[in-house]
């Protein structure tokens, strides 16, 4: 017996079009707000811009809390299914990790605008963890 495999070829076409990006941003936004970071890497042959902006915001809550839990599936099994006297012979090992709560509410548009009596804000929510 013998195996063909028979492939169906179609040709491409390909045209090279230019693409880019303007952004127009003040020069005291600039100064106040964003950080602009350009170079060239060698090694992946292309140029980085690494951009860092500030915005004002709101600390509305910055707690942390311990959380443990059985290290593998097995440390679990022993949680579930081992008895007492064999849990104090064989404890169960755990992992800690350290879980950050923050909320902050931003204010986007305070930094560019002096003179507005309101701003809009967003209220942004994340967990940071961190492994014990």
């Amino acid at each position: 017996m013998s195996k063909t495999t028979e492939f169906a070829t179609t040709e491409v076409i390909l045209e090279k079009l230019r693409f880019g990006l303007n952004q127009a941003v003040s020069k005291k936004y600039l100064e106040d707000v964003v950080d602009i970071d350009l170079y060239l890497d060698d090694i992946a042959n292309c140029l980085v811009a690494k951009v860092h902006a500030y915005i004002w915001a709101e600390k509305l809550q910055d707690e942390s809390m311990l959380i443990k839990y059985p290290e593998s599936t097995w440390q679990y099994f022993k949680s579930e299914y081992f008895p007492k006297w064999l849990l104090r012979k064989f404890p169960v090992k755990e992992k800690t990790i350290k879980v950050q709560f923050k909320r902050h509410a931003t204010y986007p548009r305070l930094a560019m605008s002096n003179r507005n009596d309101t701003a809009t804000f967003v209220i942004k929510e994340g967990i940071d963890k961190e492994d014990l």
